[in-house]
């Protein structure tokens, strides 16, 4: 039997879950959740994903992100094989770690993403059956360390290119100042009793949560691409001819950089240029890790992800780097 067709939209929003291989145990441990959440960081980074929320629980992980390029199976599929190679080193030597494919569903922008936060944040609850009482189950969803509710109640992102913690409370809308409240109190209610209406909207559509407009206009969508037609808002990752053009992105990187763009291509010991280059041709170019390979003169796709990799994480803590690459994509960024 075929697997279904997921869509890949530009600027869609994607509720997604993951499930560990029964008896298998994805966070056991507090280093397997901060390992999980850096990879996250970096993925997200480099597939240029804005994340909404996160929960991290038992054998099961949540999260929402909204995906501007359309690529989400690009990102979740990195995040996972990433993962498992941690649960390989440490746990077992081979074999799955993930119970089949991971769940997915478009999340319609407003209402339904503050529904799906407040459901993904209280996953330690659901994920933790014999807590029963109101007052420890409210204690556990509040304390729980690997959900992405403390950093939005507090306002303040948890890294750099993870979490928008703001992008929750903008939907939640009404004044700023009792936003923070209001979604604390949401997410209360739903970790001590979910509300019908929450789960009904959650298991209404196999595509998608929202109205049932939003409903129909996905499984319409979804209808067509299985019959080959395509759609205005689809956008395929990885098409060279729906990127921009790479002469521009050498052009923007070289100026940035101060440097002649024959020498881009060129390596420099701790020169990040290069690293710079592949991570642009990758996002804003929409080229294949094996062409950036063979146009930056590495041995494989592997050498880009890599150089790929030591730039996001120079990012992380060198502000200068991060203002660089934040002028580069707004030139980019006009001429898409």
């Amino acid at each position: 039997m075929a697997r279904p067709i997921r869509l890949q939209l530009q600027d869609g929003i994607y509720f997604i879950q993951l499930q560990g291989s029964e008896g298998m145990g994805l966070f056991v441990e507090d280093a397997d959740c901060r390992h999980f959440l850096h990879l996250l960081d970096i993925t997200a980074l480099k597939h240029h994903m804005t994340v909404y929320a996160y929960a991290l629980a038992g054998n099961r992980g949540e999260l929402m992100f909204h995906a501007p390029r359309g690529n989400p199976s690009a990102f979740v599929q990195a995040l996972q094989t990433g993962f498992a190679r941690h649960l390989h080193h440490l746990y077992v030597h081979s074999g799955p770690v993930m119970q089949g494919r991971y769940k997915s569903k478009l999340v319609e922008p407003g209402s339904a993403v503050v529904s799906v936060a407040a459901w993904i944040h209280s996953l330690p609850v659901r994920e933790n059956p014999q807590v029963t009482r109101s007052d420890r189950k409210k204690a556990l969803l509040l304390n729980a360390t690997y959900t992405s509710l403390g950093p939005i109640l507090g306002g303040e992102p948890d890294s750099p290119g993870r979490l928008d913690p703001q992008a929750v409370l903008k939907a939640v809308g009404g004044r700023i100042a009792t936003r923070p409240e209001r979604f604390q109190a949401l997410c209360e209610e739903t970790a001590l009793s979910p509300a019908a209406s929450v789960t009904t909207m959650l298991s209404a559509s196999p595509y998608a949560v929202g109205s049932p407009k939003f409903l129909e206009e996905i499984r319409t969508l979804h209808e067509s691409v299985k019959k080959g037609k395509g759609g205005k808002a689809l956008r395929l990752h990885g098409k060279s001819k729906r990127g921009i053009a790479m002469n521009k992105i050498v052009e923007a990187v070289a100026a940035e950089f101060d440097l002649n763009p024959k020498n881009l291509q060129q390596r420099r010991r701790k020169d990040l240029a290069r690293p710079a280059l592949a991570h642009f041709l990758y996002n804003q170019g929409e080229r294949h890790q094996q062409d950036i390979a063979k146009h930056l003169g590495l041995t494989s796709a592997a050498a880009v992800s890599l150089q790929i990799r030591r730039l996001l994480e120079a990012r992380t803590h060198d502000t200068a780097l991060d203002q660089r690459l934040n002028r580069v994509e707004r030139t980019l960024d006009k001429l898409s």
